[in-house]
């Protein structure tokens, strides 16, 4: 697990003293999401980024794993807990929250997630799979584990990039009411970008990605 330091705290009112976990993507780790836990520190956030196995382990299991954590963090400090996942990320997280006491968890945001599953997923899953499961999960193929998630019980928005070439800007939608926001860019790259950091810092402060 890899934790940020706390950054500036000069700004910091009692909302966004609030816990912040920042989940990776599939085959990533917690260096690609760092930049934006440091533009949230820089916001006045506790912005944290989680380390889990993105390759060989299973959705699921590793949602299991990581609400074991969030409930030992909840216990030491009971204050409703943020989260953000990256891509598969995302996942991860909707699986933890499940998993959790309904005051456990603040609010979630999903970057570039696929709630409706990935066409690059269906397409390498089949020769791949074996030896990834995660990607088999991540098919957009019809009763895939992805389409079988329910929504998530809490307040929650989702990014999605015009030029992600992994996952359709549409394919990131759950129930296609909640807040979404399309930026510019391609996949990887929408986790690092200012707007993104600074849509995440409103939806967590007044539920609007303004």
């Amino acid at each position: 697990m890899m934790t940020e330091k706390k950054g500036d705290r000069s700004a910091i009112d009692q909302e966004n003293t609030l816990p912040v976990w920042i989940l990776h993507g599939f085959a990533a780790s917690p260096i690609w999401v760092r930049p934006l836990a440091k533009k949230l520190q820089r916001l006045g956030w506790n912005a944290q980024c989680y380390r889990y196995p993105s390759w060989v382990s299973s959705i699921e299991r590793e949602g299991e794993r990581f609400a074991d954590f969030l409930k030992k963090q909840y216990q030491r400090d009971p204050k409703p807990i943020h989260l953000i996942g990256h891509s598969m990320g995302g996942l991860v997280a909707r699986v933890a929250i499940n998993h959790l006491p309904s005051d456990a968890i603040g609010k979630l945001v999903m970057i570039c997630t696929p709630n409706q599953g990935s066409h690059i997923a269906s397409r390498v899953h089949r020769w791949l799979g074996p030896f990834f499961p995660m990607l088999s999960q991540m098919s957009d193929e019809q009763g895939s584990f992805v389409k079988r998630l329910p929504p998530p019980k809490v307040p929650y928005a989702i990014v999605a990039a015009d030029g992600d070439l992994v996952v359709r800007p549409d394919s990131t939608r759950v129930s296609g009411d909640e807040p979404w926001l399309k930026v510019p860019g391609m996949h990887s790259a929408a986790v690092w970008r200012d707007d993104v950091a600074k849509a995440v810092d409103s939806f967590l402060r007044n539920g609007k990605l303004t």
